[in-house]
């Protein structure tokens, strides 16, 4: 019965992890797609972080 619950946790620890690493994979997609294509703030939209060239 132990030797159970320790593979169905290792299944879920394994199932988290590639579940995190495919978000953060989507992530980084949408945000280098963003910066290539130079996407801006909307106007008036304040940025939390200084923009490189101003």
């Amino acid at each position: 019965m132990k030797a159970i619950l320790r593979l169905s946790a290792i299944g879920l620890l394994f199932t988290g992890s590639v579940d995190l690493v495919a978000v953060n994979g989507y992530y980084d997609v949408v945000s280098m797609t963003l910066n290539v294509a130079r996407v801006k703030a909307p106007a008036g939209a304040e940025t939390p972080f200084k923009q490189a060239g101003e």
